[in-house]
């Protein structure tokens, strides 16, 4: 959404892009998004939220016995 206005800006400079496509594949994301939180749902028998690090290592420990290491630490 941010990134649109931008874009027309560029636009009226001379950067030509379809706004229209632009729309359509922000639906497709946002829909896309939509099937996987599902599935991860699904697969982890409840509802998870956004920010959940901690449930979601400890359900991929108890239902498939894969210990996931911190990704923001080098």
């Amino acid at each position: 959404t941010k990134l649109i206005p931008i874009l027309f800006k560029m636009e009226r400079v001379g950067f030509k892009l379809n706004k229209f496509y632009l729309i359509k594949a922000k639906q497709d994301i946002k829909q896309y998004l939509l099937e996987q939180r599902a599935k991860l749902n699904e697969m982890a028998g409840e509802t998870l939220k956004v920010g959940q690090h901690k449930r979601i290592k400890e359900l991929f420990s108890e239902l498939y016995s894969i210990e996931l290491e911190k990704s923001d630490e080098e």
